[in-house]
């Protein structure tokens, strides 16, 4: 069954020194949408640099980030092991300034350091003392600090904090979707359109396919889709399936995800189009599809 969600973008913030925490991050806001969204009418869109920003000649480079990922961030996750960062001109590191500007606009934030042991010439580095001046100065008084030893320990953090954060938080909890009307008893979506092989089947292309096929495996069922000042951005079962910055990718698969809704194997769950939920028929289409 289709519903009408709010989508809120998660900013995941840090140096480069924290790799697998990035993954984890991104895995557990997955993990809170396939268990959450569909009870909360609530969808977390996870965003970063490595996967949602790209390059622009003659322009401050973290300027630029701020315009194509923060400024638009709900909850900025910020992720810090044993360096600061590389200074933009304006903070010691493009994390640290990625946080003070979404702080000051009031939203919610949450800050992870590491203690996990590492090399001691790092401990003595620049990096690591400037780093624990800004944890000292700067996140500590404000209380959104947390740290952890592990990374399975950092998934567990991560995993609390998210959920009190998004239970607890006004920004998150004030939030009424609209509701689409119901439908009649015994309502079949139409068919739109499309192409159609000699049996009534629709005919889908590969991308379509594809993309069908990892929605019906989400726990949700769902796609989300964004048009983004980075081109569109278009996620189901924990995969981005748009690369940034390649018009023939990003129309290849809007081509897909229209084709999936003509066919009447997805569904808009509200106004926006930002969420498409997989219909009865797109999951007997999956089916046949994997077999």
């Amino acid at each position: 069954m289709s519903y009408t969600a709010t989508i809120f973008n998660v900013l995941i913030a840090s140096p480069g020194d924290v790799q697998e925490e990035r993954r984890i991050a991104r895995e557990v806001v997955h993990e809170w949408n396939s268990m959450h969204s569909r009870a909360r009418k609530i969808v977390l869109m996870p965003r970063g640099w490595e996967k949602d920003a790209y390059s622009s000649m003659g322009r401050r480079a973290q300027g630029e980030l701020n315009k194509q990922i923060v400024d638009d961030a709900d909850l900025l996750i910020a992720i810090f092991g044993t360096r600061i960062g590389t200074p933009t001109g304006e903070a010691e590191g493009g994390s640290v300034e990625e946080l003070a500007r979404h702080m000051k606009t009031e939203k919610p934030a949450m800050v992870f350091q590491s203690f996990t042991p590492a090399d001691p010439r790092l401990f003595a580095s620049d990096q690591y003392k400037k780093l624990g001046e800004f944890i000292d100065t700067w996140a500590k008084p404000r209380g959104v600090l947390w740290g952890y030893q592990s990374t399975d320990e950092f998934r567990d953090e991560l995993r609390r904090q998210l959920a009190t954060r998004l239970n607890d938080d006004p920004y998150f909890v004030q939030i009424e979707p609209e509701i689409p009307s119901v439908p009649e008893a015994g309502y079949r979506p139409i068919i739109r359109g499309g192409n159609f092989d000699n049996v009534g089947e629709p005919t889908l292309s590969p991308e379509a396919r594809t993309l069908l096929v990892e929605a019906a495996d989400d726990k949700g069922g769902i796609i989300l889709y964004a048009k983004l000042m980075t081109g569109p951005q278009l996620q189901t079962n924990g995969k981005q399936f748009v690369e940034v910055g390649n018009p023939r990718s990003s129309a290849i698969w809007e081509g897909a995800l229209e084709e999936l809704e003509n066919d009447g194997l997805i569904k808009a769950t509200g106004p926006k189009r930002q969420v498409f939920q997989v219909t009865r028929e797109g999951y007997d289409m999956a089916d046949r599809v994997k077999t």
